[in-house]
């Protein structure tokens, strides 16, 4: 194996990939209809929902032996796209969902999404992201405008421009922005030359040590911390079904089978959720505030703790 192909199935790429994997499914392609069917939509995933199969029914028996529900009681799918999971939401009406930070707010008040849960990184509930670049003559986003952005969290502009650059920025317009399949590919990019930044969630920018080009590479913006992915429930959902699934997600970290699988999703628990958690993320969302260009030196720091901005341990 080269060093390259270790460093792709090294590098963490956070929730994305922890949705793919984390979904409490059975069968992906049966029909929905029972309230405790679950959907989850990823957008930023890499990866099928016939490659996640074998490792979704694996959990769906522990959720259902954990909560002695039936056989087949907990159905599901995992959509890779923004469509798909809207198109199943409307079609299938399921009780309970885990979806981005960027669908729930698209789609959250639509369909009377409740937030229950969310997923722990370490001792965190907080996701942040990172712009990072190769080139020395760039200090600030604002040395950015019109430059090459790649990312695979790009599948989410809207979230981006008005959550994580906090409506000082339009992605689309400021940057020549184009979405990469995964995030390695990204960071190659701007290491060989063919972007000049990358934008980079927690895991990922964690994970960049573990590249053999990291001390090329600087971040010159964090954004502030954004909760992490919703675990929700919509109006289908029996509240004792809510409760019971909730107190089955919240005890996997207490149990041997349960933290096989929280180490497999690369993450260390759940804890309790509310429409609160999301209420600062909800209010940028909706005042939709864009000033593409507004970013300044002042407004646009290294990363915490670390004043060069050098790959590290991401203050979540």
């Amino acid at each position: 194996m080269t060093l390259e192909s270790r460093s792709v199935s090294s590098l963490r790429i956070g929730m994305a990939v922890v949705l793919v994997l984390a979904v409490f499914l059975g069968m992906p392609f049966s029909a929905f209809s029972g309230p405790r069917d679950l959907i989850i939509c990823s957008p930023a995933s890499p990866g099928t929902t016939e490659q996640a199969e074998n490792f979704m029914k694996s959990v769906t028996t522990y959720i259902e032996t954990t909560l002695s529900w039936p056989e087949g009681t907990m159905r599901g799918i995992y959509y890779p796209s923004e469509a798909e999971g809207l198109a199943a939401i409307e079609r299938e009406k399921p009780g309970f969902a885990i979806v981005s930070v960027g669908f729930f707010l698209k789609y959250g008040e639509r369909f009377q999404m409740t937030p229950f849960l969310q997923p722990v990184y370490g001792n965190a509930t907080v996701e942040r992201y990172y712009v990072v670049v190769k080139d020395p003559a760039f200090e600030t986003i604002a040395d950015l405008r019109g430059k090459r952005l790649r990312s695979n969290h790009l599948v989410e502009p809207l979230f981006l421009s008005r959550v994580v650059f906090r409506g000082k920025i339009d992605v689309e317009s400021f940057f020549d922005a184009k979405v990469s399949r995964t995030s390695f590919s990204a960071i190659k990019a701007v290491a060989r030359g063919g972007a000049e930044a990358v934008l980079l969630n927690a895991s990922q920018y964690d994970a960049l040590g573990q590249l053999p080009f990291a001390s090329d590479l600087r971040a010159i913006f964090v954004s502030e911390p954004i909760p992490t992915a919703p675990v929700v429930a919509l109006p289908n959902a029996a509240a004792e079904d809510r409760e019971k699934l909730a107190a089955a997600l919240l005890g996997m970290k207490d149990d041997p089978e349960g933290r096989k699988i929280l180490h497999t999703m690369s993450i260390d628990g759940f804890r309790p959720a509310s429409p609160s958690t999301y209420m600062e993320v909800i209010q940028l969302f909706q005042a939709g505030e864009k000033d593409a260009g507004a970013i300044t030196p002042e407004t646009a720091p290294t990363a915490p703790g670390n004043d060069t901005g050098k790959p590290g341990t991401s203050p979540r």
